[in-house]
């Protein structure tokens, strides 16, 4: 199901849970495609069974019992699909398995479709020569619109084109006549270039996604060390805190430094400071192994990582975990006579989203923006640590105002270089974790 694209999609552990929700996004989206043409469909489909129908119900050679029976299925399977289809709001799909679950029904359906169709060149033949080729004419374009269907599977794609196209290929080839066998050899290679030509469209899909999908790795990854760029972290950090918002769990925050890396560069060149960076993301790989955490580099020698539903307990272990794990590195610092340490940083927050009472709308972000307060508090208990000696961790409240909450009414949003105020229609309270 859903093939193009989501099969190339990285399996790097840094990126597997983050990958998974992008292939989620990317399932809708096709699913979303493939739902704006199904009233096209039906509708297709059910003035091509009536002009078929209407052509042949006075036919001596055509049972009219079973030519409105045949009319009655493609009806009723039509509408069911039509009915299935139209109820489902795919941002209610959360998981791929949900997804699946609906593209399966789809897909089932939409077979039995192009099967009763098929049946059509059995039941309903003609040797008259010109209702013949109206028949066939029918048949390829009900082909021709089942094409959207490659973004689900090419394979049952093909399948239905097979459905559609051979039982009126055999009911041609077993006739006595040389001119009527031909057609029928005709329509074989007519449906074997369709199904060419349904390939050929995939692969250039296929291609086009799998490239979008390396180019957008490549631009949310470090080249040094590996990691997750500044430009990822931002992204997801906005994404976790709207679920922390919603479901009403604690997030924490790591900043970390390296010590005096400055110096280490200085004395030891910009390779060895690059091998140095690589070394602290691996001991950060090493740490926040949970497939929801979010290690990146933020920039220069500084790192972040973001622990979703973590309290400030069990951040602070995890903190602790790393100072010790790059200190048992034992890399050498000759510009401070020691090994190469680091300062870390921590604070946690239960964030949520409370209405003023007006009637404004929610943004279309959801009403939660950039947490730049538990950005900002972790930065300053970075500070505080290196002050005090580095090699060390140091906490602060989020928002740093109140020991037990924050409320305020101004949007915060974090930049490059500074905090920009706001306007907003909310308050925003957050909860220091404990």
């Amino acid at each position: 199901m859903a093939e193009v694209g989501v099969r190339h999609m990285n399996k790097n552990k840094l990126y597997a849970y983050h990958f998974e929700k992008l292939s989620i996004t990317i399932i809708q989206e096709q699913l979303s495609l493939l739902l704006r043409f199904n009233v096209a469909y039906f509708w297709a489909s059910l003035l091509a069974a009536t002009l078929l129908c209407g052509l042949l119900w006075f036919s001596p050679v055509i049972n009219r019992t079973v030519l409105a029976l045949w009319y009655i299925g493609v009806l009723a399977v039509g509408v069911l699909r039509w009915l299935d289809a139209g109820h489902i709001k795919l941002e209610a799909l959360s998981s791929r398995e949900s997804l699946h679950l609906f593209a399966r029904r789809y897909l089932i359906i939409g077979i039995i479709l192009s099967g009763i169709w098929g049946c059509s060149s059995v039941l309903l033949y003609s040797a008259d020569v010109y209702t013949l080729a109206l028949h066939l004419v029918i048949l390829l374009i009900m082909a021709v619109i089942n094409s959207p269907v490659l973004v689900l599977s090419r394979w049952l794609a093909y399948l239905q084109i097979a459905l559609l196209l051979l039982p009126l290929a055999f009911m041609l080839v077993v006739q006595t006549q040389i001119a009527v066998q031909l057609l029928g050899v005709g329509v074989l290679l007519l449906g074997a270039g369709v199904i060419l030509s349904m390939h050929i469209v995939f692969l250039m899909l296929d291609a086009m996604q799998v490239s979008q999908l390396r180019m957008m790795e490549q631009m949310n990854t470090d080249p040094v060390t590996q990691l997750a760029n500044r430009r990822y972290f931002e992204q997801m950090f906005k994404l976790e805190w709207r679920r922390a918002a919603r479901d009403g769990h604690p997030i924490a925050l790591l900043m970390i430094d390296v010590d005096q890396f400055k110096l280490f560069n200085d004395q030891h060149g910009h390779h060895a400071g690059d091998k140095c960076l690589q070394v602290i993301a691996s001991c950060l790989r090493s740490v926040a192994q949970r497939a929801s955490d979010i290690v990146a580099r933020y920039g220069g020698e500084e790192f972040v990582v973001l622990l979703p539903n973590t309290s400030l307990n069990d951040a602070l272990k995890v903190a602790e975990q790393l100072r010790c794990a790059v200190e048992k590195r034992q890399l050498a610092h000759a510009g401070n006579g020691g090994v190469v340490t680091v300062s870390i940083g921590v604070s946690c927050c239960i964030p949520s989203v409370i209405r003023d009472g007006l009637d404004g709308e929610i943004d279309s972000e959801g009403g939660v923006v950039f947490p730049a307060m538990l950005l900002r508090a972790a930065d300053n208990a970075l500070y505080q640590a290196k002050h005090n000696g580095r090699n060390q961790i140091a906490q602060e409240p989020c928002g740093g105002i109140h020991p037990q909450c924050c409320v305020f009414g101004e949007k915060l949003l974090a930049t490059e270089t500074d905090l920009i105020k706001v306007n907003s229609l909310e308050k925003r309270v957050v909860k220091i974790a404990v």
